[in-house]
């Protein structure tokens, strides 16, 4: 008998403990600006700063792309010179036939071009609008090239 009087004051006293470090429910917490260490101000130009890092990241990102696509547009332009310079050596009716190649990958070629003139003119937010168009020009210009290199040879 006195050991269940010690549980039952021990589990009173347990449970006087934990229901008073509870808090109550459905009153928010309040924290003031000062314990975040953030004013408006200060939010606001964290925030400006962020948009200028990401802005900067996406503009260099561009560049590169731009870059890599002219490196690729420079490679397929000497690889169309070689061909010209075959076909030239060519005999008449060779030539002839290979003259409308050539001039079909030119046409091919301008519109590459012109879709990454486009490319560079593109603001800075809209320019992966323009990725997909530039991409499928150079596809195709590479797959004419290779078409006619391998009916030239």
């Amino acid at each position: 008998m006195e050991k269940m009087k010690y549980v039952l004051v021990i589990g009173f006293s347990l449970f006087l403990v934990t229901a008073c470090n509870q808090k109550k429910a459905g009153k928010p917490e309040t924290v003031n600006k000062s314990e975040l260490g953030l004013s408006s101000e200060g939010a606001k130009r964290q925030a400006e700063g962020a948009l200028e890092t990401t802005m900067n990241y996406v503009k260099q990102k561009k560049i590169d792309y731009q870059k890599n696509l002219e490196g690729k547009l420079n490679e397929l332009d000497s690889e169309i010179n070689e061909l010209k310079a075959k076909v030239s050596d060519a005999g008449k009716e060779t030539k002839a036939k290979y003259d409308e190649m050539i001039e079909a990958l030119q046409q091919k070629q301008k519109d590459a071009k012109n879709k990454l003139e486009n490319l560079k003119s593109a603001s800075t937010e809209r320019w992966e609008d323009f990725k997909s168009g530039i991409e499928t020009a150079l596809e195709d210009l590479k797959k004419k090239y290779n078409e006619a290199s391998k009916s030239l040879q």
